[in-house]
């Protein structure tokens, strides 16, 4: 059986934890809602429904947020990834 961590389990959980997991995790980068969204490849509206609790992030998006959570520095090498 597989263990969860602290870390996938607030991602899949409440969404109001949700909300305040993704909240820190790009303030952590020193990014605003606009600059991180650009940076993880998704659409700033998501990242604010995201930190309003209104949807959570799924697949590749919520494994990313939670590396960046763990290692915010990835986000300048994010950011220079054109797509």
């Amino acid at each position: 059986m597989a263990t969860v961590s602290p870390s996938t389990d607030v991602i899949t959980g409440d969404p109001a934890k949700t909300a305040r997991y993704i909240a820190e995790c790009r303030w952590r980068t020193g990014r605003t809602q606009r600059t991180f969204a650009n940076a993880i490849g998704a659409k700033p509206s998501a990242v604010r429904a995201w930190e309003a609790g209104r949807r959570s992030p799924l697949g590749p998006t919520a494994k990313l947020l939670i590396l960046l959570s763990e290692r915010p520095e990835l986000i300048n090498e994010l950011a220079e990834i054109e797509l």
